[in-house]
């Protein structure tokens, strides 16, 4: 019972720390050019949004567990598909990409729709089943507000990127 004590106490630190490992490893994937020291700090900037924002962290602590669920489901999808495919190589045609890409919008559908904290955060959906951090986050998603500054993030990083991939160029 300890362990589970400690994991509780130290539940925003572990947050921090998966988030901050999540981004670096997607930035390192996306192969932009450029400093891993940048990426880092872009990686330890973004995890501190979990850190400081306790409804991050709380939006994070209840909805891991069925993305957890949904991974291990589309790991399964994968290894069937593989294990159902002769060669590998019938995953380069377009035809296989798009089933692949199909039966992930279906497992994505059936979480919002199976998983009901998904489900409820849907625009149309009551409130019912949501706590109070959960329908403050809600109201802050779907506010003009959010909407703004989503597009102006968006606007940054894709600035961002144009910036690193000219310098590349070069």
């Amino acid at each position: 019972m300890e362990i589970i004590s400690f994991i509780n106490d130290m539940n925003a630190l572990w947050i921090f720390l998966v988030a901050m490992i999540l981004v670096y490893a997607g930035l390192i994937k996306l192969k932009i050019p450029g400093s891993k020291w940048i990426m880092a700090v872009l990686s330890l900037l973004i995890s501190m949004i979990f850190l400081t924002n306790s409804q991050a962290r709380h939006l994070a602590t209840d909805i891991v567990p069925y993305f957890a669920v949904i991974l291990i489901a589309s790991v399964l999808l994968l290894l069937t598909l593989i294990f159902v495919a002769v060669k590998i190589e019938i995953f380069q045609k377009p035809i296989a990409i798009a089933i692949l890409v199909i039966a992930i919008l279906v497992i994505i559908f059936t979480a919002f729709h199976a998983i009901p904290t998904l489900y409820h955060m849907l625009p149309d959906a009551s409130d019912s089943h949501l706590n109070h951090q959960m329908i403050e986050i809600k109201d802050e998603i779907y506010s003009s507000e959010f909407k703004e500054n989503f597009w102006f993030v968006v606007g940054t990083v894709a600035v961002f990127l144009v910036l690193v991939l000219v310098k590349a160029a070069k």
